[in-house]
């Protein structure tokens, strides 16, 4: 199968609440100049990750959101004054 036949798979696979940013992509793509790049062209090829979500990852998510609801956060400005001009 070609990759333009690949394509063509994948939107026809597409949910229809996510036909129109999937439109929006394309046609960005289509007008913008930086798709030529190849550096940009490598990125937008890479493979997803496609690596196991793991136990340590999930329970760090879960303190850090946990965290955000017991601590307040922290202004800016706070933030410049604690840690002073570096």
């Amino acid at each position: 199968m070609t990759t333009r036949a690949d394509l063509h798979s994948i939107v026809d696979d597409l949910p229809e609440a996510q036909l129109d940013a999937a439109r929006a992509y394309l046609e960005k793509l289509r007008q913008d100049e930086t798709a030529h790049d190849p550096v940009t062209a490598f990125f937008l090829s890479a493979p997803l990750d496609d690596e196991p979500y793991t136990d340590d990852q999930r329970r760090a998510v879960e303190a850090s959101r946990a965290r955000d609801q017991t601590d307040p956060p922290i202004a800016w400005a706070q933030l410049e004054q604690t840690l002073g001009d570096g």
